[in-house]
């Protein structure tokens, strides 16, 4: 008999098969080939390494030994949903060998109905996108909270303005003895720890941009440590390469994060102990994390052999007012997370009860940088020359700094309102009697704040020397304030020595 034609098939047959294996094993998703009862046919290799069976051990098996128990519970449902479509996307889990459980999405059609049928599935791993969602998921809860959180700060900050500049006019001017201007110094050193806490208040809030430059992170630990563990019996061991890189960062900022990391490692620790800080350098390629951008960083690690904190715990570990300890806002580990994002860095933890707590974040680096040369120091309240316009909507503010301008030997007039100080500025400029500068609010409520007064000003007259003041210190106006038309900028609330620099600094 002549075979000729069967062999040709055959052949073509087999062709075809490896043809079929050779796409399978290409595609980047893991594919499943089951009948309608989830009796598995045939998978790929991507299939096996996704959940760490031999494929030996897939097929003949059924879909329930991956399957997360909700998912098998579905599995009925969904068949009977799929045969009536003919195709299916859905999410679920799946479990691997070793226990692990996997985000996927499957993408599931029918390839044929004849004898039992068979379904063709492709999975796709999620994990990256489920973080990513969480990510976006925490972002948005930390917003809604910090919208509340920023107008308390605002206004405290307000009142700590009045507070602050009462207190330096005191010292300047009292000359009954010591023991007052000691208490004045103290009521005054409360006052900038409090300032400090708003500080924290308005970064977790705004998340707004650092106002960067060139540090060295060893020098920040020492700082950090030495302030936070002064008369504690938990020692800091800080390890560091030498060649470790310059960082661009805020520095206020992150030494909240290293504060609030060292108090928690404290804490953790009442009887004593050691809490190592250790640092290198990274390079973070595109493949490498998801949630860091490619390029240089450091990669910091803060560990306490403390007590640990409950697996249960962890995910929440971050949210705002989510706190174990019996004193405490909750809100230093948010601000922490809040402030080393706006770094575009990253921070995660890792902890198991009885072993202590590993805090682990990534700053952007900038290799073969150096530290520019130290500022000058700051000077003390001097005598100025000509006058300042001052504009500000809190009543209590006008008076503090042209007080504080009088004793610095300036002449003052205030606005409430930004539209009122141009006017003055355009009248005094018809008259001959410029003022040398102007000091404005950035925000004023309904009414025009510091951009809009820096725009008219410059209007009628290109060479004005404008300060810009806020308590929204992370403000990007405040971080990039030269772009934006003005001269220099004062944190609120500030002492009439960080005045009278600002002021100083106008000088050509």
């Amino acid at each position: 008999m002549d075979i000729t034609e069967i062999k040709i098939s055959q052949k073509a047959l087999k062709e075809s098969e490896q043809k079929y294996r050779t796409m399978i094993e290409n595609v980047n998703e893991a594919i499943y080939i089951h009948d309608f009862k989830g009796n598995i046919i045939d998978v790929n290799e991507n299939a096996c390494k996704m959940v760490g069976y031999g494929r030996e051990e897939l097929i003949g098996s059924n879909l329930s030994i991956i399957d997360s128990p909700e998912n098998a519970e579905f599995l009925p449902e969904r068949m009977e949903v799929l045969l009536s479509r003919d195709s299916l996307i859905f999410e679920g889990e799946h479990i691997g060998k070793d226990g692990t459980a996997v985000p996927v999405e499957v993408s599931a059609r029918v390839v044929h109905r004849q004898g039992e049928g068979q379904i063709q599935g492709f999975v796709r791993d999620v994990t990256e996108r489920k973080r990513a969602e969480a990510e976006m998921q925490k972002s948005e809860r930390l917003e809604s909270i910090g919208v509340l959180a920023g107008g308390i700060a605002h206004d405290f900050n307000n009142i700590l303005s009045g507070v602050l500049g009462n207190i330096s006019l005191a010292k300047l001017e009292d000359e009954r003895g010591e023991d007052v201007i000691y208490l004045l110094e103290e009521a005054e050193q409360a006052a900038l720890r409090a300032r400090d806490l708003t500080n924290q208040l308005l970064t977790f809030s705004k998340g707004g941009e650092p106002i960067r430059k060139t540090a060295s992170f060893s020098g920040l630990v020492r700082e950090s440590a030495g302030f936070v563990l002064r008369g504690s019996n938990v020692k800091c061991v800080a390890s560091f390469p030498e060649d470790l890189w310059m960082v661009d960062i805020d520095e206020s900022q992150i030494g909240q994060v290293l504060n609030n990391l060292l108090i928690n490692a404290d804490h953790a620790m009442p009887y004593g102990g050691v809490v190592s800080v250790k640092a290198e350098n990274v390079r973070v390629g595109r493949e490498e994390s998801a949630s860091l951008r490619p390029g240089d960083y450091i990669k910091v690690m803060v560990s306490d052999s403390g007590q640990g904190i409950p697996e249960e715990y962890l995910p929440r570990i971050f949210d705002p007012y989510f706190t174990t300890k019996a004193k405490g806002s909750g809100l230093g580990l948010a601000t922490s997370y809040s402030i080393v994002k706006q770094h575009d860095g990253d921070v995660s933890v890792e902890s198991e009860l009885g072993k202590g707590t590993t805090f682990t974040f990534y700053l952007p680096a900038v290799p073969g940088k150096k530290i520019p040369p130290p500022e000058a120091p700051t000077p003390k309240a001097g005598r100025g020359k000509g006058r300042v316009l001052v504009i500000d909507d809190e009543e209590i503010l006008l008076a503090i700094i042209s007080r504080m301008l009088e004793s610095l030997g300036y002449g003052s007039r205030t606005a409430q309102d930004g539209a009122r100080g141009v006017a003055l500025y355009r009248k005094a400029m018809e008259k001959g009697e410029p003022f040398n500068a102007v000091i404005t609010d950035l925000t004023i409520p309904g009414g025009m704040g510091g951009l809009e007064v820096a725009k008219n000003l410059r209007e009628i007259d290109p060479s004005a020397k404008i300060i810009i003041a806020s308590g929204y210190s992370n403000d990007p106006v405040m971080a990039q304030f030269k772009e934006h038309g003005f001269k220099g900028f004062v944190k609120k609330p500030f002492r009439i020595d960080e005045l009278a620099k600002a002021l100083d600094d106008l000088a050509p």
